[in-house]
């Protein structure tokens, strides 16, 4: 409803835009109440149409080669977000990490944004006990404002997923992870940023929701 509303609004934006310039060259008598109407909800409709198609032909996976002399053996790392259970259903959500353990990665990080609701409840998870996989996982502005809290008295009771509260994860004796917690302000996330030590002989990624303050973790030291 919500993409059905914005989408409302932006054309209409657009056709009073073109109503009011018709208006200024005294043209916008080309535009009956009729035809007006026509417009809006057809393209109302095509638009609409568009965007439910390019949700449901399913999500495209983008491969990356990354090289460094700090590890000595190849590693598939897969990352996903911002799949925002509640605005998708469950089953959605599901088949979201099917298609992520299908890959045969390595570990999973997971950049935040899994709810988009209140009402979800501990047993909506169950399905991640069939996923061995490690998993990473660190909050986005929609964990802060649905109960952070309550998300991860849920993941924490599986072993296999690691919530990273401003905290380090060490994987193979190689690599470093990184998550840090939503912030509310760049100067908080920079904050923490600066308090983090890195070892340098080892591969360090950084785990944040939003692409905020990066310079600040390429000038700490982050791979």
């Amino acid at each position: 409803y919500f993409g059905f509303l914005t989408l409302g609004i932006f054309i209409s934006l657009i056709f009073w835009m073109i109503f009011f310039t018709l208006g200024f060259f005294g043209k916008n008598q080309i535009l009956s109440n009729s035809i007006s109407a026509f417009i809006i909800v057809a393209s109302l409709f095509v638009i609409n149409l568009l965007a439910i198609y390019n949700f449901e032909k399913g999500i495209k996976i983008r491969t990356y080669d990354i090289e460094s002399d700090k590890i000595t053996k190849t590693y598939k790392i897969l990352q996903v977000g911002d799949i925002q259970y509640g605005s998708v259903s469950q089953k959605y959500m599901e088949n979201v990490f099917e298609l992520a353990a299908k890959q045969n990665p390595d570990m999973i990080l997971f950049v935040g944004d899994l709810i988009d609701f209140d009402f979800y409840k501990e047993e909506d998870f169950n399905f991640l006990q069939n996923i061995s996989i490690p998993i990473y996982f660190i909050n986005g502005n929609h964990e802060f404002y649905h109960g952070k809290d309550r998300i991860a008295s849920y993941l924490d009771k599986l072993n296999h997923v690691k919530i990273l509260n401003n905290e380090r994860a060490a994987y193979n004796k190689e690599i470093d992870i990184i998550g840090i917690d939503y912030c509310t302000s760049e100067n908080q996330l920079t904050n923490r940023l600066e308090k983090i030590s890195l070892e340098n002989d080892k591969l360090s990624i950084l785990l944040y929701h939003e692409p905020k303050a990066v310079e600040i973790g390429v000038k700490k030291g982050f791979d």
